[in-house]
């Protein structure tokens, strides 16, 4: 979890939440997905992995529409879970709280 979300501003031009990881396996499963009010939803689950991993970076998010001035206020939580053999092996989330 990384404080630097505590940066994201109304009027920002993206909003992405990311993860980092260190030793997936092989056949791991990377699912990401970010909510918050007026409908926004992006989900970002990608293929079983190729082969194990030392380090590895996963993100999901959207840019701003230009006719939005800024950014729905309320909350929004990404969410990351790992599959491993058909069982979450690993869930974490964040929440920020935009004005």
């Amino acid at each position: 979890i990384d404080d630097r979300a505590a940066s994201l501003e109304p009027g920002s031009g993206q909003l992405v939440f990311y993860a980092r990881f260190i030793n997936l396996q092989a056949g791991d499963v990377v699912r990401l997905a970010v909510r918050g009010p007026g409908g926004f939803d992006v989900t970002n689950a990608a293929k079983p992995l190729d082969r194990n991993k030392a380090t590895y970076l996963a993100f999901a998010g959207r840019k701003r529409r230009a006719e939005l001035a800024r950014w729905p206020a309320g909350a929004y939580e990404g969410r990351v879970e790992v599959v491993r053999d058909g069982a979450v092996v690993l869930e974490r989330a964040q929440s920020i709280e935009l004005p």
